[in-house]
Formats: C-alpha cells, sequence, structure tokens
C-alpha cells in the first residue's frame, strides 16, 4: 500500500468493490451489511448535514453514539469532511458523563453528535450536579441523530498526511483525560506495521465485539481490514456481555481467520460456556486469537485454549 495515502483515500480506492464491507451482527438471526462503498456514501450525506449546521475542516466534534453503524457514518463523514472526529465512550454512568464534560473542556469550542436518549441522560445528570453552564456550552453545539440522513452529500475535503485524522481518549482515563494525537501519517504507518507483522491477507476475515472507541475494535478490527480491502464483522459490546457464546458461534458460522479479545474476555467466556452451546462450532478457520489491551493471565490462556481445543481452535493461535 501506498504509504503517501491518506485513510480517506483508501476509503475511496475500495468505491467499486461493493463485495467487501461491514457486516453489522445485531442477534443470532439479524445481521446488515454495509459494503465500503456504501459506506462511502451515506457518510457524505452525514457530512452534508454537519456542514449544513456549520462544522469546518480542523474543528472537532465528539462522538457519543452507541450503534456501531450510525458511529462508523459519523466517524468518516468526519475524515471525508476534515472534520476530527473525537470518540468517546457513551457509558451508563456519572463517571462517564463527568468524563465527557472533561473532554469538552480540552477541546476547542467542539461540537457533539449524539442521540436523544444519550442527551437526556446527560441532561439529567447536568441539571442534578449543578452543571448548568457545561450543559449549556454542549447543548448549543451538539447535533442529534435521526434515522434520515438525506440523499445531499456535503463536500469532501483533501486531507494531508500530517491533518489531524482523530483524537483518542483512553476508555480508562480518570481524573483529566488526555487524547492521543493521530494524524494519518500515524494511522497509514501503524496499518503498514500491523499487516506486516500479522501477515494478513486476503483470505482473512475479521469479527471484534471490542467498542469502536477503543483502539483494538477501531483501529485493530476497523481499519486495518478496511486498509486490506476485506470483510470485517463487527458485534455491539452490550451483545457479548450479555451473551459472550455468540461471539464464538458467529466465528465458527462465518468462517473468521482474525479474533481479538482483551484478557478478561477469555475468562468471561468461560463462566458462561456450556458444551450444549456449542455443538455444531467448528473453529478451525481461526488464525489468529490476539489477546492484549490489559495485563494476560498463562493460567487463563491454557485453560481457554484446552477448552476451545475440542471445536478444532488450534493451540498456537492465541497471539
Amino acid at each position: 500500500m501506498d504509504k503517501h495515502k491518506t485513510i480517506v483515500d483508501i476509503l475511496k480506492s475500495h468505491y467499486h468493490s461493493s463485495d467487501k464491507g461491514i457486516t453489522h451482527i445485531y442477534a443470532d438471526d439479524k445481521e446488515f451489511f454495509v459494503s465500503y462503498r456504501s459506506l462511502y456514501q451515506k457518510a457524505l450525506c452525514l457530512l452534508h448535514t454537519f456542514q449544513k449546521v456549520g462544522i469546518k475542516p480542523h474543528e472537532e466534534l465528539i462522538i457519543q453514539i452507541d450503534d456501531n453503524e450510525t458511529f462508523l457514518y459519523a466517524f468518516w463523514a468526519c475524515l471525508i469532511g476534515g472534520i476530527i472526529p473525537v470518540p468517546v465512550t457513551v457509558g451508563n454512568n456519572d463517571e462517564h458523563r463527568l468524563k465527557l464534560i472533561k473532554i469538552w473542556n480540552t477541546l476547542n469550542r467542539p461540537y457533539m453528535f449524539t442521540d436523544e436518549k444519550n442527551f437526556l441522560h446527560f441532561e439529567k445528570y447536568a441539571l442534578e450536579n449543578n452543571k448548568t453552564d457545561a450543559l449549556n456550552n454542549i447543548k448549543a453545539n451538539t447535533i442529534l441523530f435521526t434515522e434520515d440522513f438525506g440523499d445531499q452529500q456535503g463536500i469532501p475535503y483533501t486531507p494531508k498526511l500530517e491533518d489531524i485524522a482523530f483524537l483518542q481518549f483512553s476508555s480508562g482515563s480518570t481524573g483529566d483525560p488526555k487524547g492521543v494525537v493521530l494524524t494519518h501519517e500515524n494511522l497509514i504507518t501503524n496499518l503498514m506495521g500491523i499487516e506486516y507483522s500479522a501477515q494478513f491477507s486476503q483470505k482473512d476475515v475479521f469479527l471484534s465485539w471490542m467498542p469502536l472507541t477503543h483502539d483494538m475494535g477501531l483501529i485493530g478490527f476497523h481499519l486495518v481490514p478496511l486498509y486490506l480491502n476485506i470483510n470485517q464483522y463487527i458485534m455491539p459490546t452490550a451483545l457479548f456481555i450479555r451473551r459472550p457464546t455468540i461471539w464464538l458461534k458467529k466465528a465458527s458460522e462465518h468462517k473468521t481467520t482474525i479474533l481479538s479479545s482483551p484478557n478478561f474476555g477469555y475468562g468471561y467466556l468461560l463462566t458462561r460456556f456450556s458444551p450444549e452451546v456449542a455443538t455444531e462450532w467448528d473453529l478451525s478457520s481461526v488464525r489468529l486469537i490476539f489477546n492484549g489491551a490489559e495485563p494476560i493471565s498463562i493460567e487463563l490462556c491454557e485453560k481457554f485454549l484446552e477448552c476451545m481445543k475440542d471445536y478444532k481452535l488450534k493451540r498456537e493461535a492465541m497471539y
């Protein structure tokens, strides 16, 4: 891949491949495919909405959206329009809502894209905790998600390699959160290194349950397969939490080759696992199952791999 391309160039280069893209998994029998071509088109339409309210290139937009499909339209609308996306976990407690205010205060006159339900929860928190100044500032620059993006397209911006692609705040930020600046050049260099190290090929298929506000979810399991123009499957983190075994059920069903989880996910799945749910599992297609983002327990790895060998998961697959 040309290291002089931006991440937007990569998406545009896939415009004619309508058979490659993202399958959003919502339930056992509910999946929705979005080609990389359709991702670009829908993002362009959402960009029109952002530009209509006055957001300009190099301005920041906090994305607080639970739904993965909508999140990715917003993320790419920003990238295509030269707007700086700032993914922030929605969360469901006061700590997350205070974190949102702290992030807002570190940015330079940002905007926010969210849905009505999430905003009402934030508004209630702000009113109950004497945060009315912050609420008024945020409310004035908030765009609420509506189902219909319309068919008018925004005006694309041509980013440079040194332009900021997005700002990343750690999912575990406490105190005063600090954003990491990622340029297009940073991302392309990272993606090239990941491709080389893991020896990815056109035969690979990715599946992830990790949040898109997390680097392993967003960079490792969305941007990497998009960069390679191969298929990816994404399920909501909440679905994994409710029913962790659906992760490996879908890996078997879709002949996934690349999986990933932080260490706790392997232990959590085992607590909900029984042979009855896995009678038809075949994990022989899994080439790599990454374990990272937090301290790794060798004992847990051994236990997980031992349990899954009955379903043809290779012992050397965990990386």
